[in-house]
């Protein structure tokens, strides 16, 4: 599979023996990593008590014991905490530290391309350098064909810290030897068992595996240290992919967010960022026909066009599916992830078409929201092949119908599978 029919074990092992938990690099306060001196790279013998922030309670603990008791990490050793000098001198971990783009490709390049890198590094200038400390890593990177952010004319994203798609992209890429879409790094990481999302029960989403979420080194381990027990990488490049009708989760945070940050903070800069939308809908009369109306929404505002074009669809569509009530934007206090909050989701019809929780074999086992969901009885219920799912996905929207693998939310529509 890809390039390299060794890349599990050997590029797995040497990026842990590697620049992970500052094993052999060492990190300036601008980020850029600088040449150890013997002290940085002597390493000791160490078991997990040794060091001062292990946890063992932490959900990460068994990876990092794991990592520890193969002599594939030492972290920093008698020395000052890397993110908090205050904690004093010791062996530590730093679990939860960042890790900067530059970092990232030294950990990989390092010891799975070290020839090359060493031949990059000979060929760059002084003029290359002076512009860009990471150029030879960037400058093999895309030889390699591996997604970043930076580039050798862009330093910036060197010292910064990367996410979690971020780091996907890099890896998936570098083992395909050449660049992948995020939808397929992360598809690559699900298929593999490398990860189960934030939360298992939200499904195989990119919202769930936090493409934006900013990655630790703690996080780093756990999911190399999956991926070193492998016993087969599955290649998930050349199997069909699930339509998506065009719509990348690049495409669609930057038609939400611009180039800010996801998400609101407060109520107030929530509603600053919403708008109300008239749409047509069906309604049912006092003698069971179906009747024009229209319907007022609040929703982003970034994503005014799309919700009115889906709901022209559904009012043009054969079955005229009758809408009873609708819910869009509502701010949320206890939930900062609820897409509700951003005014990127709906629900349709809530009582006919119930959020439940279901076992393995599809069966539902409680109720949370709702009563029933009889598509081909009753006609406020939303069928999985009618024109509303239809209309929403065409669009780019996801069904809590058929999303996630405990729950199903047959009310509910999200731009971001949240």
């Amino acid at each position: 599979m890809g390039k390299k029919g060794k890349v599990r074990k050997i590029l797995i092992t040497s990026i842990m023996i590697g620049s992970l938990l500052q094993v052999g690099v060492v990190a300036s306060a601008e980020g850029k990593l600088v040449e150890p001196t013997a002290n940085d790279t002597m390493r000791l013998a160490l078991d997990s008590s040794s060091y001062k922030d292990f946890d063992a309670k932490a959900h990460w603990a068994p990876a990092m014991r794991w990592a520890i008791d193969e002599n594939v990490i030492s972290g920093y050793q008698n020395q000052k905490h890397p993110s908090d000098p205050k904690k004093g001198v010791g062996n530590w971990l730093n679990p939860s530290g960042r890790l900067t783009e530059s970092q990232m490709l030294t950990i990989i390049l390092r010891y799975q391309e070290p020839d090359l890198l060493k031949e990059e590094k000979a060929n760059a200038t002084k003029a290359d350098l002076d512009k860009n400390y990471a150029f030879a890593e960037y400058k093999l990177a895309n030889d390699l064909g591996m997604v970043t952010t930076g580039s050798t004319t862009n330093v910036t994203p060197a010292s910064q810290q990367v996410t979690r798609g971020q780091m996907a992209r890099a890896l998936v890429s570098y083992i395909y030897g050449h660049p992948v879409t995020l939808q397929q790094a992360v598809k690559f990481m699900y298929v593999n068992k490398i990860t189960t999302g934030k939360n298992a029960a939200h499904g195989q989403t990119l919202y769930n595996f936090g493409v934006t979420d900013k990655l630790t080194r703690a996080q780093m381990v756990v999911f190399f240290e999956r991926y070193v027990k492998q016993d087969e990488l599955e290649d998930t490049l050349s199997s069909p992919s699930d339509p998506d009708y065009g719509y990348t989760w690049e495409g669609k945070m930057k038609l939400v967010w611009g180039d800010k940050e996801s998400g609101f903070e407060t109520k107030e800069a929530a509603e600053a960022s919403m708008t109300k939308i008239t749409v047509p809908v069906w309604k049912v009369g006092s003698k069971g026909e179906k009747v024009k109306a229209n319907a007022t929404l609040t929703v982003h505002k970034n994503l005014a066009e799309p919700y009115k074009k889906v709901f022209q669809e559904i009012f043009n569509g054969p079955e005229k599916f009758p809408i009873k009530d609708m819910g869009a934007y509502s701010w949320r206090t206890n939930n900062t992830r609820s897409e509700h909050r951003q005014g990127t989701a709906i629900d349709i019809n809530a009582n006919e078409n119930m959020h439940c929780q279901i076992d393995a074999n599809g069966n539902v086992t409680k109720i949370l929201v709702g009563s029933i969901w009889k598509p081909h009885e009753n006609k406020y219920s939303i069928r999985e092949d009618g024109d509303v799912v239809r209309a929403f996905k065409k669009h780019g929207f996801v069904w809590g119908g058929d999303a996630w693998p405990k729950s199903r939310d047959y009310m509910h529509f999200s731009y971001f599978g949240e």
